[in-house]
């Protein structure tokens, strides 16, 4: 009676030591060698922000101001959390049209830029974005964004 299970017992260990070692094996390649999950979810759990920071006021040797900083507004999005957006609405404020709007939406959506922040509108007046800013809670997904850029005092070269 016991050589009968004897073999038995060989398959099921035989059996038992694959599955074990193609999970092994599974759980390696995930956590080790493949990073993409990683990236993921740092995309979904992190929210990048950037601070631009302020650069320094530049005055002449008579004490006139030559350089100073100029704040401008941008709006970014995060498509994955795009629910119930008022299309028209946004597109009035930010005065861009249907077939632009959707190009930059497809854009932001492909791959892992649908989880990041990307890139909608650039350099909006303050009369745009305070106007978004007021219509934000019906933009979900849609954020502003300050940051300052240089401005001269004069027309002519920087140097």
């Amino acid at each position: 009676m016991k050589d009968r299970y004897k073999n038995r017992s060989l398959v099921l260990v035989i059996l038992i030591s694959i599955v074990s070692l193609t999970f092994i094996f599974k759980l390696l390649s995930l956590q080790v060698f493949n990073n993409k999950y990683e990236t993921l979810a740092q995309k979904i759990a992190l929210k990048k922000i950037n601070l631009y920071p302020n650069r320094g006021l530049i005055y002449d040797r008579n004490n006139k101001l030559l350089v100073y900083n100029k704040a401008i507004y941008d709006i970014l999005v995060v498509p994955r959390l795009i629910k119930d957006l008022d299309t028209t609405l946004l597109l009035s404020i930010v005065d861009m049209d249907k077939a632009t709007f959707l190009k930059k939406m497809e854009k932001a959506s492909k791959g892992l830029h649908y989880y990041g922040s990307n890139e909608f509108v650039k350099q909006l007046s303050a009369e745009q974005y305070a106007l978004f800013l007021e219509n934000n809670w019906k933009f979900k997904g849609f954020y502003g964004e300050t940051r300052t850029i240089r401005n001269y005092t004069n027309t002519g070269a920087a140097h």
